[in-house]
């Protein structure tokens, strides 16, 4: 289990673009209600992505919906021990362009990306865990 979320980090660093290129563009940012968080919170989580988003490879929308969030994180084991205010998943649609644009995805578009967030306590910053479909 822990080979694997080695490598799957490992290969997720290697996607990622610090050239602001997303940053420039409009993005479609949905927050839903959230019962948890302030839009404090999640803009905190939606702009580590919009900051660190992948090579090649255009944001179309950043959202987050606490229903999805919270089923996301119910499911694995990695995330049980979390308090529920400590834990967030922010999700993107996204599309390459061109063929060999990104080492990872091919040509077309991709929804529901998630980016899992943790946290020490509410006045601490979020650190990516994982990300994935």
């Amino acid at each position: 289990m822990h080979k694997r979320i080695i490598i799957f980090l490992m290969l997720s660093l290697a996607l990622i673009d610090c050239s602001k290129e997303n940053k420039k563009e409009e993005i479609d940012i949905q927050i839903g209600n959230s019962s948890i968080f302030k839009e404090e919170d999640i803009d905190q989580a939606i702009n580590y992505v919009k900051e660190n988003f992948f090579i090649g490879a255009k944001i179309l929308k950043i959202y987050y919906d606490e229903e999805l969030s919270n089923k996301i994180l119910s499911i694995d084991d990695l995330y049980k021990d979390m308090e529920k205010e400590n834990k967030i998943v922010i999700f993107t649609d996204f599309y390459v362009e061109k063929e060999g644009d990104n080492p990872v995805f091919s040509k077309g578009t991709y929804n529901g990306y998630a980016w899992v967030f943790k946290r020490e306590n509410n006045k601490s910053n979020w650190e990516l865990i994982n990300q994935g479909f």
